[in-house]
């Protein structure tokens, strides 16, 4: 719901950042072009996100109201707000914002039971579940990671960055890598086009050597996997591919007849054949798995998040088989300079055509260590 009011009224807490950056040429926008985006409050009147526009109102354009939208921050917390609403209606920033609020209403409360009670109009966290992962939830990002992700570009990246970030033109990985380097540095990158953007990303990355091990679901990189190659004994015990959508730019060995990498934007192509599947991980993994899923031939290697909403939707829904893989595995890097161990258990995912259990079967005889499980 969409208010004028008046901005004596707002309360602006301790905990929004403080460093507005240039509010001069946000106010001389404003005044050519309106407020085009409003700011969010609660029913209370305490301010949730759009500090700067709120500040640039009041103390530039000396402003007595301003445009503001109703959070109903317990409404979403307690699930009456559609997730694709949420990603629809806010931006990244302004989700970051929304689970914080979040976080500050129900307080830290690990392990208490959602099935009984509700305390006020407020779901308890459930049983096992931080207070942060909830509030993810709720806030529309697809796990915690990314919503620490997209926190980090709120509190440390430039204004342009989090623009960057909320326009879609830097993915929320990929602004978190930006977000660790300095003003000047995230400026410059801005200045790219979005492949030397991610380029960009990639150097700083190996510069603060996070690519030393593989942490769970922080590739940032659309239709590539990072440079991090899959371990060749995987693999040689799955057969012969026809296509690899999410090949490396500087794979020394093919892992299949035909190859899609950054440069083809493999999610956008036309599938076929039999395909191997090594995602990026993060927020993207989700559309590649649903395109395999729905292509119904291949083989997907992901983590072992069972429980996740992308699995209860392309894996349980739709696969015909799942491997999990006995420990965990380390991926190498083109050069072969170094090996980046997996930050959570894999597993290898099996979709097959009607009337075949082609790659059902491949993954239920391999010589791999672990333990297969048929799905149908």
């Amino acid at each position: 719901m969409l208010k004028e009011l008046k901005i004596a009224d707002i309360t602006v807490g301790s905990r929004h950042r403080k460093d507005m950056g240039s509010l001069t040429s946000l106010a001389d926008s404003i005044r050519r072009e309106g407020l085009l985006q409003a700011i969010g409050v609660t029913e209370e009147l305490q301010l949730v996100f759009g500090e700067r526009r709120l500040r640039a109102t009041r103390d530039i354009l000396k402003k007595q109201t301003i445009l503001a939208r109703i959070v109903d921050v317990t409404s979403i917390l307690a699930g009456e707000y559609a997730k694709n609403d949420i990603r629809k209606d806010f931006t990244p920033s302004e989700r970051v914002a929304i689970a914080k609020a979040i976080e500050r209403k129900v307080g830290n409360r690990q392990g208490q039971r959602t099935d009984r009670e509700l305390r006020g109009k407020i779901p308890e966290v459930a049983p096992g579940t931080r207070t942060r992962e909830t509030a993810a939830e709720k806030a529309g990002f697809g796990n915690d990671t990314t919503y620490r992700q997209a926190a980090k570009v709120v509190e440390n990246g430039t204004p342009k960055l989090i623009q960057a970030m909320d326009d879609g033109r830097v993915s929320i990985s990929a602004a978190a890598i930006l977000a660790g380097a300095n003003a000047d540095e995230q400026e410059a990158v801005l200045e790219l086009d979005e492949k030397a953007i991610l380029q960009a990303a990639k150097e700083i990355r190996q510069r603060r050597g996070l690519d030393n091990g593989i942490g769970g679901h922080e590739r940032p990189f659309r239709g590539a996997t990072d440079d991090w190659l899959t371990p060749p004994h995987v693999l040689k015990a799955l057969g012969k591919f026809d296509l690899d959508p999410c090949a490396s730019l500087q794979q020394s060995k093919k892992t299949a007849t035909r190859q899609f990498t950054i440069k083809d934007d493999g999610l956008m192509q036309d599938w076929f054949g039999r395909v191997w599947l090594n995602p990026p991980y993060g927020e993207q993994t989700e559309r590649w798995l649903a395109k395999l899923a729905k292509h119904g031939n291949g083989i997907a290697l992901v983590y072992a998040r069972t429980e996740t909403k992308m699995f209860f939707d392309h894996v349980w829904a739709s696969a015909s088989g799942i491997f999990f893989l006995k420990g965990r595995l380390s991926f190498g890097s083109p050069d072969n300079s170094s090996d980046g161990q997996a930050g959570a258990p894999s597993v290898l995912i099996s979709y097959d055509p009607m009337g075949s259990r082609f790659n059902q079967n491949v993954l239920r005889r391999c010589t791999l260590k672990g333990k297969f499980l048929e799905i149908k």
